[in-house]
């Protein structure tokens, strides 16, 4: 029978009844012909590697990456639903020669470049943000104050002083390290955990980013277009004026140094705005309608902002080091997924 669309490798047939046949998960008969439209496919782009359905016409196809969904009962053809339960992954950093990865339910992966293996994680919780100092000292931070240290053989929880969800960590060169969090910024001196004083201005902030060149020269920054600095002695906030709305919410910042300082953040899921500072002033840089981003780093020759769209696909933006023009990336990925953080 001619199916039909693009001609492919199919892998996988099987039905519930001589009127509901799938080939794969992309091509349905319904006793009298074979349809193909787009409407009829999986929530993922990955190849299917089997299937099977029950006579009740429930369904389920596994495919290339992990990827798992399943067609309900009764509903019309096409109604698949993601059935991937893998917890989000949210944060990553480098961990000696390799990187190390967080996300739901307590989920840290050590990768190495070829594959990804869990690390003994003790909590359950959502964990939002990691960062290292070395192969033998990283931290982790979550939802309800969580906050996991990494002393090169295991991780272990520490107290933070606050519930409070804690959604980004950096380390200064001094060894101090700073959580930043909904409401509340935290510092670890001497393997304690401490509130760190803010201007009032800024006190009800939800930060979702920290990041510094030296233990002078700090940033936080998060809701309401809020951007605080540390200068060594005190924290003072950075005047914007009227460079992006006052909702806009920060969600990364990355620099090269005190003179090279960038800040990404949208409006929801629209309207994107990337600051950069020169060591003079604070600039608008980009505008767009790409979507929300969630991160930013850069190399010596080029800087990456990573996101998803509107229609929540992936999304990369980039530009060469001394342009002002950002660009979105195209993307050969096998999955069609926001993404919430980038390392480099």
């Amino acid at each position: 029978a001619k199916t039909g669309g693009t001609p492919n490798h199919r892998r996988a047939i099987y039905g519930s009844s001589p009127s509901d046949l799938w080939l794969d998960a992309y091509a349905h008969f319904n006793g009298s012909k074979w349809s193909t439209t787009t409407s009829l496919h999986p929530p993922f782009k990955a190849r299917v590697n089997a299937g099977w359905a029950a006579p009740s016409g429930f369904c389920v196809v596994v495919a290339e990456g992990g990827s798992i969904a399943t067609h309900p009962a009764g509903k019309p053809a096409g109604s698949w639903v993601d059935s991937n339960k893998g917890p989000t992954l949210r944060g990553v950093t480098g961990l000696g020669d390799g990187a190390v990865i967080v996300g739901d339910e307590g989920t840290i992966l050590r990768d190495d470049g070829r594959t990804q293996t869990p690390m003994g994680s003790p909590v359950s919780t959502n964990l939002y943000g990691v960062w290292s100092a070395s192969a033998s000292e990283a931290y982790a931070v979550g939802a309800k104050g969580v906050v996991l240290r990494y002393d090169g053989q295991s991780w272990k929880e520490e107290q933070s002083g606050t519930t409070a969800a804690l959604y980004n960590v950096w380390g200064a060169p001094s060894g101090v390290v700073f959580a930043a969090g909904h409401q509340t910024l935290r510092q670890r001196q001497g393997g304690t955990w401490t509130a760190v004083s803010l201007p009032a201005a800024v006190s009800k902030t939800s930060f979702r980013a920290v990041w510094g060149s030296g233990d002078d020269d700090i940033y936080v920054a998060g809701s309401s277009r809020t951007i605080a600095h540390f200068d060594g002695t005190d924290w003072k906030v950075v005047e914007l004026g009227n460079l992006v709305p006052s909702s806009t919410v920060f969600h990364g910042i990355w620099g090269s140094g005190k003179n090279d300082v960038y800040v990404v953040g949208d409006l929801g899921v629209a309207d994107l705005y990337v600051l950069h500072f020169d060591g003079q002033s604070w600039k608008r840089e980009q505008e767009s309608t790409y979507g929300q981003t969630e991160g930013i780093c850069g190399t010596p020759s080029r800087l990456f902002a990573a996101g998803y769209s509107t229609s929540g696909a992936p999304v990369i933006l980039s530009k060469p080091v001394g342009s002002n023009s950002w660009t979105a990336d195209a993307l050969k990925v096998p999955f069609d997924a926001r993404l919430y953080a980038i390392w480099s």
